[in-house]
């Protein structure tokens, strides 16, 4: 169903009111240029996701970070919200006033090292405060841009997920509100003949029915395999940037060979050197971890090194991943972008671990680097090596840094 220009498409069965807009100005909202809409692919988000007010982004036509989630309950029947279409002119009898789509949407608040997990935690707060019951799991589905009534650029998130029998708040009054209702998946298009359905929403509900996604374990599966013990599989992918190999990394690698027999490493990015973000080349990194983890012990008989470059398409991305490295069991990664992209194609997970993140990180070594401060105690001592032989009458994107 095609709507109007002047219909404004709300976020629940209320009208959008005075109210909502001022809790939307009150709170700053993921934002990002138009330039940067590649970048989304990688998952670095924190390089160019900047906040700004609502009032800001509809005065600037700030293009900004936006959810959607599509849910359904034990029995397949999936749940579709009811959204209020406002129209400030026109012939108001031609277009419905109401209008089902999708389960749950909402704006993605900002927050400071902005990643993939924040966008994570906004999906579960608008679960939370859109859904009738709390999910049991949620997964990332795909990535899209679109626009919204007003047409404001956004980035969508797509997220599914199976509902539980545990009621979130206000879910009494949301059904005294009609607020939505499950209905069955072989009653999804009868449904239309009497409900104006969104024309998005209703693509994305029927590329579930076809891909047999809601009638699947597929969320279960992947629930189990990424929060309980790995298998007895026998070949891991574990893949970093390596700017530069740092002593996260290393206790990465050494937990993945407690796992598997075989660890295919792959060093992202392959392609960039020589800046800021990425001073070392491949074969740099590709020498740190060589000379890093043959002084712990671990013999080039228990791993393979591949060259991973972006490609800016999350999914093109990974099965360039899969035709680079060939066979493997496990994919470890404790990025949740990385491993929510390797889950949805169906990859088993090894089990996070977890290590001081705000001090084992790429970027604070790199600072350290550029503001000649020490790294010791971060990175490994063939690191450590590797680095002043490198600054050897060579000079980096740093300047002399050592």
């Amino acid at each position: 169903m095609n709507l109007p220009p002047n219909y404004n498409f709300s976020h629940s069965s209320q009208s959008f009111n005075q109210k909502e807009t001022n809790d939307l100005q009150e709170e700053t909202i993921a934002c990002f240029h138009t330039k940067n809409m590649a970048e989304f692919h990688t998952g670095r988000l924190s390089t160019f996701v900047f906040p700004q007010s609502w009032e800001e982004i509809c005065y600037s036509n700030t293009p900004y970070i936006y959810c959607r989630l599509y849910a359904w309950n034990n029995n397949g029947e999936i749940w579709i919200q009811k959204h209020h279409l406002e129209c400030d002119g026109g012939d108001n009898n031609t277009y419905p006033s109401e209008i089902f789509g999708d389960s749950a949407h909402g704006v993605v608040y900002f927050y400071p090292n902005f990643s993939f997990e924040k966008i994570m935690q906004e999906a579960r707060r608008i679960a939370r405060e859109n859904l009738p019951y709390f999910p049991l799991h949620l997964q990332y589905y795909d990535l899209h841009f679109e626009q919204d009534q007003q047409r404001h650029l956004k980035a969508v998130y797509t997220f599914i997920t199976i509902l539980g029998d545990q009621p979130t708040p206000n879910s009494s009054l949301k059904k005294e509100l009609n607020f939505g209702r499950f209905i069955s998946p072989e009653n999804f298009l009868e449904f239309e003949d009497d409900f104006s359905i969104s024309f998005t929403c209703k693509t994305y509900w029927l590329d579930l029915m076809e891909k047999n996604i809601i009638n699947s374990t597929l969320l279960n599966k992947g629930r189990n395999k990424s929060e309980f013990e790995v298998s007895d599989s026998k070949i891991g992918l574990f893949i970093g940037r390596f700017q530069p190999f740092h002593l996260g990394h290393l206790k990465m690698i050494q937990f993945a060979l407690t796992q598997v027999d075989f660890l295919k490493i792959g060093i992202g990015s392959s392609q960039y050197q020589d800046t800021i973000q990425n001073p070392f080349s491949y074969l740099e990194r590709f020498q740190m971890i060589i000379e890093s983890l043959e002084e712990n012990g671990i013999s080039t008989h228990q791993y393979k090194i591949y060259p991973i470059p972006d490609m800016h398409n999350a999914d093109l991305w990974v099965k360039m991943v899969v035709k680079t490295v060939g066979k493997f069991h496990i994919f470890f990664s404790n990025s949740e972008w990385t491993r929510q992209l390797f889950q949805k194609q169906g990859y088993q997970l090894g089990i996070l671990q977890i290590f001081e993140f705000r001090k084992f990180n790429g970027s604070i070594i790199r600072k350290r680097i550029q503001q000649k401060e020490p790294i010791d105690s971060l990175v490994p001592v063939a690191v450590v090596r590797f680095i002043k032989r490198w600054k050897k009458g060579i000079e980096s994107p740093f300047g002399q840094i050592i």
